[in-house]
């Protein structure tokens, strides 16, 4: 690498050489352009081997991360999704790492999930971190287990935390992702409206369509949204702190 000092002036071809500024130097400096991989040698060369293996695996997780938040933009188009493509994208490869049965470079979501630690990962990631729940209910939350449905038992109080809203908007979203063809399929329970109080011992039954095809991951979410009533109307308030997803569940096929 070079510092340029004076003028410069080329006539014609300068090669691989490409001249560039930094703020940390004065002057321009004249350096030599790095060269593309060769495709073959990518492809063929044992030495490159580890990043064929860490290359496949990320697009794997990069596919998966990419359909649910397609999915989230899909059914909440004013859901402020930040960076979940990349937090998602770098969870399921650290998932794909718990695959202990397969070689590097083949190693699934799907036998991560099946490890431990592996589902505590995605049991354990916030999928809305600008909110929280407890903001929205207070309350046991479960599947229900005669109908495809998300039960919400002993709520004790709702919006506690939401200043401005009037009510809870709560959804359930069933996601199935198929991780060969890359595509995915969705259910949602119709909306229940909750007016914000401290209630005792209220239940709210979300029930859903089960969905039966593209089953490799069907995913189960509850969904909060804080609406204020204004003149009968009910209006979504904006922000990433008035809108929250759990995963309830999840099932590997």
């Amino acid at each position: 690498m070079a510092t340029l000092i004076g003028v410069l002036k080329f006539r014609g071809s300068v090669g691989n050489l490409t001249v560039c500024k930094y703020k940390s130097k004065k002057g321009l400096v004249v350096r030599k352009k790095k060269d593309k991989m060769d495709k073959k040698y990518y492809k063929n060369s044992p030495t490159m081997a580890p990043v064929r293996r860490n290359n496949n695996e990320f697009s794997v997780a990069k596919k998966t991360a990419i359909l649910i938040n397609n999915a989230f933009r899909m059914n909440f188009q004013d859901f402020e999704r930040g960076h979940l493509y990349q937090r998602l994208s770098g969870l399921f490869k650290v998932v794909m790492s718990k695959d202990l049965k397969s070689e590097h470079g083949k190693r699934t979501i799907r036998e991560g999930l099946l490890h431990p630690e592996g589902r505590e990962l995605l049991e354990g990631f916030d999928f809305t971190p600008k909110s929280r729940t407890s903001d929205f209910y207070t309350g046991a939350i479960q599947m229900n287990s005669e109908l495809p449905a998300i039960s919400l038992k002993g709520l004790t109080s709702i919006g506690s935390g939401m200043t401005k809203a009037s009510h809870i908007e709560f959804k359930a979203l069933q996601l199935n992702l198929d991780l060969n063809s890359w595509k995915f399929i969705r259910s949602m329970s119709d909306p229940i409206l909750v007016e914000k109080k401290d209630i005792i011992n209220e239940e709210v039954m979300l029930t859903y369509q089960d969905l039966d095809g593209l089953r490799h991951l069907s995913l189960v979410f509850l969904c909060c949204r804080s609406v204020k009533e204004e003149a009968g109307t009910y209006y979504p308030l904006n922000g990433g702190q008035n809108f929250n997803i759990q995963l309830v569940a999840f099932t590997v096929f």
